[in-house]
């Protein structure tokens, strides 16, 4: 009904502890009272060892949160969080009592709920000691992948308890254990070192079976407590089932799977696969005798077939392997080396997988009909894998970036399907071209230097045409500076041209050209006009129209006002005009 700590052994069927504790038993003991004082005799009670105690050394109480950090000086404690422990001894009521341990802070380190109080944390006094709990209540919450081992498993203690002299891995076998040889251990021995339980499988004691009965190998450091403990062996079985030509032996136990063995206490040997095989013993005369039966590893024997229960995998042993004459046939292959499926006679009959495969060499199809798949996952060296699939419209749910969905109904000048992009957003990719031969695409917009184009074809910089541009449907060409070695056509299907008539407005530099600016054309400019030129208008006291050089006129000039001549005027091959007004004839 309660803890105690061990003080004495006078005899081999004695033990000797002090308390002035009561317990109440809830019935009569033959007393005027259903308490005892624990010490006396109780003709039916009954006691079992549940571990060393662990002295106390320190306990610092935070009034506000509850938790007291308990200290065990040099002692592994070797409790874990949910493990219920009892603390007793102490000079202050607060300090008594059972408790849940709340976390593991270390080897030599626990915490514990107290509760919250307003009254100041006393000194610790006395000689405490914390007693593991025993068969009790523990705490901690239990599922498929963590069954809390170490702090609900109440395992039988058997009184041995040491450390690891040096910190051990999930996946080594080897194992330092303090004071190994004089520690009481011997081959075959189970331990508990936190949540994993090993067993020692040497007379050196360095090396063990790690993860057993099901527990999680992990890593342990140096100073963790060792608990020897003892495991009861339990056997199940069940009868054969005879049948009529052949005996089912059904069976779960250590060793080949059949009645020759049965769970011994210690297992020297660790069996091989061919000692596994080498225990399924076979004999046939006048008949066939049929053997299935399932080991300890969870591998099942069927005839010269085992199945095993963790992998699925089949093999069969001591039996013909089929060749065929003339081909080349490893014999020492078995259908888990290699697979081959037939198809039927022909070759149409389907095989279905309706679980994951995993293949870890290349995939090979020589079928013309190729892989037909419902999507593609594609990893490459991404740390995701990118979906290709086949869609109908616009994909309506999101994706990876990357992902890739292709029509069902791609068209000439149309698109591949679409592409997630790193917007969130699907977009159509992957332009068809029209002809067989040459690429001929239409799109609604092109973006040349831009990634957001306005009109069906923005270009952000310099265009350099070798060819001809040719425009069939005319519109407003709105530029800065063009640029031609030549401008080709008689320009009559301008239209809306802002400029002198029917003329063009000649710009400089963005700006129309007046009289101000200069315009140097080479030689031999010829213009032509369907009416001639109708006004040549030029600012006051200017010149409406100026040549440096030589002017001639091929038709007739007609003035209606005044004309101011700076030299001599030619008239035919005969009279002469000077400025001063005289006239020359011959």
């Amino acid at each position: 009904n309660n803890t105690f700590r061990v003080t004495a052994t006078p005899d081999s069927r004695q033990v000797s502890f002090a308390s002035t504790e009561v317990i109440d038993f809830g019935r009569s003991l033959g007393g005027s009272s259903n308490n005892i004082t624990v010490g006396t005799a109780v003709s039916d009670a009954s006691m079992s060892f549940v571990g060393p105690a662990i002295p106390v050394t320190s306990i610092s109480y935070d009034i506000t949160t509850g938790i007291a950090t308990v200290g065990t000086g040099i002692t592994a404690h070797g409790l874990l969080a949910g493990s219920k422990v009892k603390l007793a001894g102490a000079g202050q009521t607060v300090y008594n009592g059972s408790f849940i341990v709340q976390e593991n802070v270390g080897l030599t380190t626990f915490t514990v709920n107290l509760g919250v109080s307003t009254v100041s944390a006393p000194t610790l006094s006395g000689t405490v000691f914390g007693f593991p709990g025993g068969y009790t209540s523990n705490d901690g919450a239990i599922s498929a992948d963590d069954e809390k081992i170490g702090s609900r498993m109440s395992s039988f203690f058997v009184g041995i308890t040491t450390t690891l002299s040096a910190g051990i891995t999930s996946t080594s076998s080897s194992i330092s254990i303090s004071d190994a040889t004089a520690s009481g251990l011997n081959i075959g021995d189970y331990i508990m070192v936190n949540d994993e339980m090993m067993r020692i499988k040497n007379t050196s004691i360095n090396s063990v079976f790690r993860g057993v009965f099901g527990t999680k190998s992990t890593n342990h450091v140096s100073g963790t407590q060792i608990k020897k403990v003892r495991v009861v062996p339990v056997e199940s079985r069940r009868n054969s089932l005879i049948r009529a030509a052949n005996q089912t032996f059904e069976y779960v136990g250590f060793g080949q799977g059949n009645y020759s063995v049965a769970l011994p206490e210690k297992q020297t040997k660790v069996l091989s696969t061919e000692d596994r095989k080498l225990g399924q013993t076979q004999k046939r005369g006048g008949g066939q005798n049929f053997y299935t039966g399932l080991n300890d590893v969870g591998e099942y024997f069927i005839g010269n077939k085992v199945i095993k229960g963790t992998t699925g995998e089949e093999e069969i042993f001591d039996a013909p392997i089929t060749t065929v004459t003339g081909e080349e046939h490893d014999v020492s292959k078995t259908e888990i080396d290699a697979l081959k499926v037939t198809g039927g006679a022909n070759k149409d009959v389907l095989s279905e997988f309706n679980g994951p495969s995993v293949f870890t060499n290349k995939v090979t199809s020589t079928s013309s009909d190729g892989i037909e798949a419902v999507s593609l996952q594609l990893q490459g060296d991404g740390k995701v894998a990118r979906k290709i699939t086949v869609g109908i419209a616009t994909p309506s749910v999101g994706g990876a970036a990357g992902d890739v969905v292709l029509t069902t109904k791609p068209s000439e000048s149309g698109y591949a399907g679409w592409v997630f992009t790193t917007q969130n957003t699907w977009r159509k990719f992957g332009l068809v071209s029209k002809d067989e031969d040459l690429v001929v695409v239409s799109a609604d917009k092109i973006g040349i230097g831009t990634t957001n184009p306005t009109q069906e074809l923005d270009v952000n910089g310099s265009v350099n045409i070798s060819g001809v541009l040719t425009a069939t449907s005319y519109g407003n060409v709105n530029a800065g500076i063009v640029t031609g070695t030549e401008f080709f056509g008689d320009g009559s299907g301008l239209t809306g041209v802002i400029g002198i008539g029917s003329g063009i407005v000649v710009q400089d530099s963005g700006s129309v050209a007046g009289t101000a600016s200069t315009i140097n054309f080479g030689d031999f400019l010829s213009v032509q006009f369907t009416t001639g030129i109708t006004t040549v208008v030029g600012s006051a006291s200017t010149e409406n129209i100026r040549t440096n050089t030589n002017a001639t006129f091929l038709q007739n000039v007609n003035v209606s006002g005044t004309s101011t001549m700076g030299g001599d005027i030619i008239v035919g091959s005969g009279v002469t005009i000077s400025p001063d007004g005289d006239i020359f004839a011959t």
